[in-house]
């Protein structure tokens, strides 16, 4: 995003949003505190569309935004592995441990 441009993005209502501000600094929405580097904003549900300014003026900003239907599924994470069930992330550390990884069983 250039500086001091300001983008107005279209979402779908129900989706999950996240703002990734990778390099400079921008604020999402009319108010609140920019978004600088290594930060994201997680926004709502509803709506269909967000206004992004770049909150610098001298310098570009490098965002990342995701956006997409939210899944509604349990989640269990424990170290690198994110799975639904206990039972699939003892699964998966088994499987690392053994060297399966990345093959078909």
């Amino acid at each position: 995003m250039e500086a001091g441009q300001q983008v107005d993005l279209t979402t779908r209502d129900g989706h999950n949003t996240i703002v990734f501000c990778r390099t400079g600094s921008v604020r999402v929405g009319d108010a609140g505190e920019a978004l600088k580097q290594a930060q994201i904003a997680m926004l709502s549900h509803d709506g269909d569309g967000i206004r992004l300014s770049n909150a610098d003026s001298s310098d570009a900003a490098v965002l990342m935004i995701l956006d997409g239907q939210p899944l509604n599924e349990p989640i269990a994470a424990r170290g690198p592995f994110v799975m639904n069930t206990e039972a699939e992330l003892r699964e998966a550390m088994m499987d690392y441990q053994a060297g399966r990884m990345g093959r078909g069983r």
